[in-house]
């Protein structure tokens, strides 16, 4: 039976721009899970999508309507968001912190848990 894996794409980002892509070993339904913290002001508006690629090259959204996930009030509170993507299967993957408005000083931390894939 496959196990549940979790992988860190963006690592307490500071800009925005799409980070490092990943082999992806796992299967859908994926968990993505947001984390963020700041320092000496507030983080009024934050957008982050998950985007996969066949080629390694060419990335677009795994969001639905391919568009990225947008905080709202209560996750800018919270200071996290998690969220599942179902049917989206892809060779590779990669963060990408599309909006990010604040004051102060932000990192943006996004991991990524899937099933393993099975070689049996």
């Amino acid at each position: 039976m496959p196990e549940n894996t979790i992988m860190i794409l963006l690592n307490k980002v500071k800009i925005t721009g799409a980070g490092t892509k990943h082999i992806l070993h796992y299967h859908p339904p994926y968990t993505v899970q947001i984390n963020f913290t700041n320092v000496g002001g507030s983080v009024t508006a934050l957008e982050v999508q998950l985007e996969g690629s066949l080629d390694g090259v060419n990335f677009i959204s795994l969001h639905d309507n391919e568009v990225p996930y947008v905080f709202t009030a209560a996750d800018l509170a919270a200071g996290f968001a998690m969220y599942h993507i179902q049917n989206r299967k892809v060779q590779e993957v990669r963060g990408n912190l599309t909006t990010l408005t604040q004051t102060g000083t932000t990192e943006v931390t996004q991991y990524l848990m899937g099933s393993v894939k099975d070689n049996g």
